[in-house]
């Protein structure tokens, strides 16, 4: 059960959450996991540490905060996946149908082929020619309700082809209306779902971006605090890529004085 403590923590966060501007957003420069690792190390040792970065003037009231972050991103975390996951079983499942749907309307195209030859009506002619014009999903599936109106108006002829074997009765045509109906609705769950991965992907960065601005804040007066003491910096607070910069560097050094004295 959350305490007090961490109610009034999350709030806060939240607000932090939601007061970011996009040009404030930063990147971690790490794989997520890595970071992550890399983040709760620098936690523990700031604990470790504490005295020495007071001293520096680090104001440790701040740390509470900076842990709940890392107590918070794997929710976040694992709400962006959900989010992913839903959204790629919507998408699949529309792609799919609207495979099937796209086949249908070509069938009803060659049906009001048919109809418009054999009526050879100006008005008959005016509709197929719009909707030959039509294109995208939205279209298509519109092309098909508008498809079936049409037909719906020549049963008689309709009754005298059928499109690669396919009757054009009126179940046929009742089964594509309620399939059309239906995707349009899918579509716009489908829609719906993935401007929910780009909130939830948009949440993380920006609890990533406080992160990363806390990470910058605790090595700045780590740091300060071990200013003569480089070595222990280093060792305890820069990063993995840091560290192997400095050690090639070091290398480089030592090999550049053995070949003076050589």
């Amino acid at each position: 059960m959350a305490t007090q403590d961490s109610i009034d923590l999350d709030a806060v966060v939240e607000q932090e959450i939601k007061t970011l501007t996009p040009d404030q957003l930063v990147r971690t420069g790490r794989a997520y996991n890595d970071f992550i690792s890399e983040f709760s190390g620098l936690s523990a040792q700031a604990q470790e540490d504490r005295i020495a970065l007071e001293a520096a003037k680090f104001t440790w009231d701040r740390m509470p905060k900076f842990d709940y972050y890392l107590e918070k991103i794997p929710t976040v975390q694992a709400e962006r996946i959900v989010a992913e996951g839903t959204q790629e079983e919507v998408v699949e499942e529309f792609s799919q149908r609207m495979d099937k749907a796209e086949n249908t309307k070509k069938l009803l195209l060659a049906a009001a082929s048919f109809i418009v030859q054999k009526t050879n009506n100006p008005d008959d002619k005016r509709v197929y020619d719009q909707i030959r014009k039509g294109n995208g999903t939205t279209d298509a599936l519109g092309d098909i309700i508008t498809l079936v109106k049409f037909c719906e108006g020549h049963r008689d002829l309709l009754a005298q082809v059928s499109p690669g074997g396919q009757d054009i009765d009126d179940a046929y045509m009742e089964e594509a209306n309620t399939e059309a109906l239906d995707l349009i609705k899918l579509k716009g769950v489908a829609e719906k779902a993935s401007d929910n991965i780009d909130q939830q992907v948009d949440r993380r960065n920006r609890l990533l971006t406080l992160m990363v601005l806390a990470e910058r804040e605790i090595k700045l007066y780590a740091k300060m605090a071990f200013y003569d003491n480089l070595d222990y910096y280093y060792k305890h607070y820069a990063s993995d890529v840091l560290r192997k910069k400095r050690k090639r560097a070091e290398n480089k050094e030592e090999e550049s004085k053995q070949g003076s004295t050589n």
